[in-house]
């Protein structure tokens, strides 16, 4: 699953991702909170929308809008990065 969003946001390399997929990791252990909780239950234990929320005491358009948050601060991390290593 991760390999499948960081070959999303770039896959210059032509290596499927994997340079992308190293790069993520880090910016997964930078979130905190709600944010690195959203993701786990949604990308690796593949929980629905309605269970995040009920866990979490929202309704389904604040799950929705936390993953979004979420997946644009990873964006934004991944495009440092890149912008790092290729520096």
């Amino acid at each position: 699953t991760w390999r499948g969003f960081a070959g999303e946001c770039y896959d210059d390399a032509g290596d499927g991702g994997d340079a992308s997929l190293r790069l993520l990791r880090g910016c997964l252990d930078t979130l905190d909170g709600r944010a690195r909780q959203v993701v786990r239950w949604h990308y690796e234990e593949r929980r629905s929308r309605q269970d995040i929320g009920e866990r979490l005491g929202l309704g389904l358009d604040g799950v929705k809008s936390l993953l979004r948050r979420t997946r644009s601060i990873l964006r934004a991390c991944l495009e440092r990065r890149r912008g790092e290593v290729s520096a």
